[in-house]
């Protein structure tokens, strides 16, 4: 594999539905087995804030970047990865540049993002409009936040499937990562807006956990 950009990741929230297998399985390329926890398929909701890139050692900071994405927890040949099923970045070619080199295709939307410290709390809040629907998300963390292992677990050969670009591996390698408590954290998501009818059946998934990461000098091999 080879270096493919390095970047920080200011934070990334994981928001985790558990949804009957059922549901997905017109949705599931053959090669692909979805990953089960307590017979349920696991759907995840991920945002993130990238700054600090550098592409094939090119360095494009200052530009701070967000992408927005759902996706799909699969195997493949006893490999964990993931279908990303959508992926959402602001209306600037640029981060729509930096997906198409790893993922696919991004829709770009106006968003907006916040990130707001004040008496020890950190507040993200980030708006999304499409179809001049607002969808909005806000987390209410502790500000100072825990050393961690890989949220990942193994970050080595892993893969991502998307429609466009087929099968595509990664592995990602880290200087540490930071763990944030969360003391609330609210999701008013236009499910159908967003990704179409055929995933409205999220807004009565069943909740599993939100989670909020921070890593620094990440670096992802394809």
């Amino acid at each position: 594999m080879k270096l493919l950009l390095v970047a920080d990741w200011n934070y990334m929230f994981v928001r985790s539905f558990l949804v009957e297998p059922k549901l997905l399985q017109d949705k599931l390329n053959p090669l692909l087995d979805l990953t089960l926890f307590n017979g349920k398929a696991l759907v995840q909701i991920v945002g993130r804030a990238i700054e600090n890139t550098k592409i094939k050692g090119l360095a494009i900071s200052p530009i701070k970047f967000f992408d927005f994405n759902l996706q799909v927890k699969v195997k493949k040949d006893e490999k964990d990865g993931f279908i990303l099923v959508k992926q959402i970045v602001p209306k600037y070619c640029v981060a729509n540049f930096i997906s198409r080199l790893f993922y696919a295709k991004a829709e770009t939307l106006p968003m907006e993002e916040k990130k707001i410290i004040e008496n020890d709390k950190m507040i993200i809040q980030q708006s999304i409009w499409k179809d001049k629907e607002l969808s909005e998300i806000q987390i209410v963390a502790e500000a100072n936040p825990t050393p961690i292992e890989s949220p990942f677990g193994n970050s080595r050969n892993k893969f991502v499937f998307s429609e466009e670009n087929g099968f595509q591996e990664f592995s990602i390698e880290t200087e540490h990562w930071n763990s944030f408590n969360i003391e609330k954290s609210t999701f008013n998501l236009n499910h159908e807006k967003l990704y179409g009818k055929e995933w409205e059946f999220l807004k009565d998934a069943e909740f599993l956990e939100t989670k909020l990461y921070q890593g620094s000098y990440l670096k992802v091999f394809v």
